[in-house]
C-alpha cells in the first residue's frame, strides 16, 4: 500500500500479463476481488479509466455500509441487504469500534471502508477541498487579479508528460479555481496557449516552472507576453510543496468554483476539468500522471506566498547578512527594497545621532 512501485508491478501484471491467460475471450472474463489498499491500487485504475470502468460491474461491501445497500446474488437470486449504518459482520468484529481504534482511522476508511482517498500517505483529504456554486462567489470580473500556472512536460514526444495548467482568479484574501488543462501539447501548442491566455485575460498573472519546456517558452515570449512570471521548485519535494499548499486549503483560502448546472438535480456541479483535478489531489502521489497537482501547488504558493510576501520567499542569502558589529550607533531612518531577480536589494537611509 504504501510502495508506489509495487503498486505499478501490480497494475501491470493485471492489464498485460493476465489477459493474456484467458483460453476464449468469448466465455472468460476477469474479476477482481479485493479490500481497496491506496487511490490507485488495482480497483482504482479500473474505476479512474472511463473505458475500462464500463466492462466492468463494481459492488462494494463496506465493514458498515453508509448508505441502503443491496446484493442480489447471481445464482441463487437472494437479495442481501445492509441499512445505512448496518456493520458488514457483526458475528465477528461486533459493531467494529475496537478493530477501529486498533488499525487507526486512515487504515479503517481505506481497507474497512474501501475510502482509500482517506490513505495515510495522500497529501489532500475530501475535507481540504471547498466547491461554490458560481451564483455564491464574486465574478471573475471582480477580481484583483487572473493566474494561471503551467507545468510543460519535459520532451515533445507522444510518450511525453503531460501538460499540466490551472486557471484561477483572487478576490481579497481567496483564490477561486475556475478550470485547468491536462493534456498531451508541443511546444509550438504550448506557446499558442500561453499567448491564448495573455489575449482571454488582460492582465493575467502566468506562473511558469522554469524547467524543462517552460524555459525555452519563458525566453521565447518574454518580449511578446507580459506577467509571466518564472517559478523555481527550489530542493522542495512534490509532496512537500503540495503539503505546503494545502494549508491555505484548510483555512479556506481556496475554493473551486462549480460552473456546470445540472437540470437533472437542480444544482451546480464542477466542470470534467476541474474533476478530474480534485480527483488527481485526492488520489496524490499515487497517481500516474501528477503535472496537474504539481500546477496547483505552484499557483498556491506562488498567490500566498511569493507574490504577496515576495521579501520572505528565495530572496535571503549570504549577501544580505551582516555583522552586529557593524550596526552599533547606528539610528534606522528609512529602508527601501529594490528587487532585481531573485535578489532583494536593501537601501538604508541612517542617522546617526552620535555627536
Amino acid at each position: 500500500r504504501k510502495d508506489q512501485a509495487e503498486m505499478s508491478n501490480a497494475w501491470a501484471y493485471y492489464q498485460n500479463t493476465m489477459p493474456s491467460r484467458i483460453n476464449d475471450i468469448s466465455k472468460c472474463i476477469i474479476m477482481n476481488i479485493q479490500q481497496r489498499l491506496a487511490p490507485n491500487d488495482i480497483a482504482g485504475h479500473i474505476m479512474n479509466d472511463a473505458k475500462l470502468s464500463s466492462q466492468y460491474v463494481f459492488v462494494t461491501l463496506q465493514a458498515i455500509a453508509d448508505k441502503d445497500t443491496y446484493v442480489v446474488c447471481p445464482i441463487s437470486g437472494e437479495i442481501l441487504c445492509w441499512k445505512k449504518g448496518e456493520p458488514l459482520w457483526p458475528e465477528r468484529f461486533g459493531n467494529y469500534e475496537s478493530l477501529k481504534y486498533e488499525v487507526g482511522d486512515s487504515i479503517f476508511e481505506t481497507q474497512y471502508q474501501q475510502h482509500p482517498i482517506a490513505s495515510d500517505r495522500t497529501v489532500i483529504k475530501p475535507y481540504m477541498i471547498i466547491e461554490k456554486d458560481a451564483c455564491d462567489v464574486p465574478d471573475i470580473s471582480e477580481a484583483d487579479i487572473v493566474y494561471s500556472s503551467h507545468d510543460f512536460p519535459v520532451k515533445d514526444k507522444d510518450t511525453s508528460d503531460f501538460l499540466g495548467s490551472v486557471l484561477a482568479y483572487r478576490v481579497n484574501s481567496t483564490l477561486y479555481i475556475i478550470d485547468c488543462l491536462e493534456k498531451r501539447l508541443a511546444f509550438v501548442k504550448s506557446v499558442e496557449y500561453v499567448k491564448h491566455l495573455d489575449e482571454s485575460y488582460p492582465g493575467i498573472i502566468q506562473v511558469i516552472e522554469d524547467k524543462a519546456n517552460g524555459s525555452p517558452i519563458l525566453q521565447q515570449l518574454q518580449d511578446d507576453v507580459a506577467g509571466m512570471q518564472a517559478f523555481q521548485p527550489g530542493t522542495a519535494s512534490k509532496m512537500q510543496r503540495l503539503e505546503s499548499a494545502s494549508l491555505y486549503m484548510v483555512s479556506q483560502n481556496v475554493v473551486f468554483v462549480k460552473t456546470i448546472y445540472n437540470k437533472m438535480t437542480d444544482e451546480y456541479i464542477l466542470s470534467e476539468p476541474l474533476q478530474n483535478l480534485k480527483t488527481r489531489l485526492m488520489n496524490f502521489p499515487f497517481v500516474e500522471h501528477d503535472d496537474i497537482c504539481d500546477a496547483f501547488s505552484m499557483l498556491i504558493l506562488f498567490v500566498f506566498m511569493d507574490r504577496r510576501y515576495m521579501v520572505y520567499g528565495r530572496a535571503f542569502d549570504d549577501k544580505n547578512i551582516c555583522s552586529q558589529a557593524d550596526l552599533q550607533h547606528i539610528d534606522y531612518s528609512t529602508v527601501f527594497f529594490n528587487k532585481e531577480g531573485d535578489c532583494i536589494l536593501v537601501i538604508i537611509q541612517i542617522v546617526n545621532f552620535s555627536f
